[in-house]
């Protein structure tokens, strides 16, 4: 008479982590370790930690830095300083406009949300001719 299978765990020994980085053409090599540490799998799903707000900050007329958005809602929240019109786009990486965020004269203080249909990089499209900051987070939060 044979014994019964034994039950046991499923214990991930290491996952490859690939970043390939897209910066205006130039992929980046990976950051930090390609092994994980080894993680044991549980029954439940983990819920995800509430995003931090992203801060993107600049002076007159810019191209932002590339950050990625997830496929979701979001908040954009706008202040400028000048005096001058300030226009505000959200590009995505191939450069097609998602959004007109503000169009504006002068000093300004307001927001809009937008949806986000495919996840991605994206940047801001700034004109300006003073101090601004945008400061993205998930609509609701």
């Amino acid at each position: 008479m044979s014994s019964p299978a034994s039950f046991r765990p499923l214990v991930i020994v290491g996952t490859l982590s690939l970043v390939v980085g897209f910066v205006f053409g130039r992929a980046t090599a990976p950051r930090g370790p390609a092994l994980d540490a080894p993680q044991a799998l549980s029954a439940s799903p983990r819920k995800s930690p509430p995003a931090e707000p992203l801060v993107v900050m600049g002076a007159g007329e810019e191209a932002s830095r590339i950050f990625e958005l997830e496929a979701t809602t979001y908040a954009f929240k706008m202040s400028h300083a000048g005096t001058k019109a300030f226009v505000v786009q959200l590009v995505d990486e191939s450069g097609r406009n998602i959004g007109d965020l503000a169009n504006e004269a002068g000093a300004y203080n307001g927001s809009k949300e937008v949806r986000i249909e495919h996840k991605g990089r994206y940047l801001l499209n700034v004109q300006a001719n003073g101090l601004w900051t945008v400061t993205i987070s998930p609509a609701g939060s």
